[in-house]
């Protein structure tokens, strides 16, 4: 039966709680519905209409609590439209059934965009410094924001003139301590040339992939001579004369790390560097060298014990 016509009820908001805006191609929507009557009135059980712009109806919610002079339903869930562009939707309440049909009035609109899925790229574990011509590992990682897994996807690697390096197959493995991260090492080749440049990795999608958006990610490839000298570090315990295992040692920009031994060797070419070695609860050393050869430095590290009692009182 219809609702007495001598209350008037009013929406006062219907809120699209995760996401707001937008949403995902096929996502779901999680909405909540207040609604105040005049006058104040409990309108538990009534039944609300979520209609699309095609004034089908896509859910039925009852109102389920009625505080502070108005009704609200608890949170849903509704499936998002599979067709891509902004949508507007209607409330309708009190809503009652009538030869078989459902009506009522409509008290709100709200709209949103369907968007395509999106995908985000990364890349990681690219050489900080990659001699010429030399082959090198990296990763990459793609991601949807709906969770999809890759279907047929590949990464494409473009160097700093746009030319494709190599087009892998993004693998159906996700990568350890993510939930959602599916990725592919890539084997490169450095130019022949010293000096930085700019590459590009892309994720490639089925061409029959309307739900997804393909990324882009961008990294650097440094690249430099030929190192021509060895330099080993020795890291030691100043008072103890212990070697310390690692210990990062860091000639820019080169770095290492130290093993159980404490030494760390690093190829570089001929130059002036400053040399840094670090480590936990060790002050950093530092040493300005000039390698022309091989050369071995030994680096003593002095334990950081913090601030005494003593310390602070004096």
């Amino acid at each position: 039966m219809p609702p007495d016509n001598n209350t008037t009820h009013k929406l006062s908001s219907c809120s699209m709680i995760d996401p707001v805006g937008e949403v995902d191609l096929g996502g779901e929507i999680t909405l909540e519905c207040i609604v105040c009557s005049s006058p104040p009135m409990d309108l538990t059980s009534e039944i609300l209409l979520i209609k699309n712009q095609e004034n089908v109806v896509v859910k039925r919610i009852s109102l389920a609590e009625f505080n502070d002079d108005a009704n609200g339903t608890i949170q849903f869930l509704v499936d998002a439209p599979i067709k891509l562009g902004k949508h507007t939707w209607s409330v309708i309440c009190p809503a009652y059934e009538e030869n078989g049909v459902w009506c009522g009035d409509e008290l709100s609109q709200f709209s949103f965009m369907v968007k395509p899925h999106r995908t985000n790229l990364a890349a990681w574990d690219v050489p900080s410094v990659i001699r010429s011509g030399e082959t090198f590992n990296m990763k990459l990682g793609v991601s949807c924001s709906s969770g999809c897994q890759p279907d047929g996807w590949s990464f494409c690697v473009r160097d700093q003139d746009g030319v494709e390096q190599t087009d892998v197959l993004v693998s159906d493995d996700v990568y350890a301590g993510t939930d959602s991260l599916y990725y592919a090492e890539c084997e490169l080749r450095a130019p022949e040339k010293i000096g930085f440049y700019n590459w590009e990795a892309q994720v490639k999608l089925k061409n029959s992939d309307n739900v997804h958006e393909d990324s882009i990610v961008n990294f650097r490839v440094r690249v430099l001579a030929e190192p021509d000298c060895l330099l080993t570090v020795v890291a030691v315990d100043s008072a103890t004369q212990v070697p310390i295992q690692g210990v990062q040692v860091q000639a820019h920009p080169y770095r290492a790390f130290t093993n159980e031994n404490g030494i760390a060797k690093v190829r570089v070419p001929n130059g002036m560097y400053t040399l840094f070695v670090s480590g936990r609860n060790y002050f950093p050393f530092r040493a300005n060298n000039e390698v022309k050869k091989d050369l071995t430095i030994r680096a003593e590290l002095t334990l950081d014990e913090g601030i005494s009692d003593s310390d602070v009182w004096s």
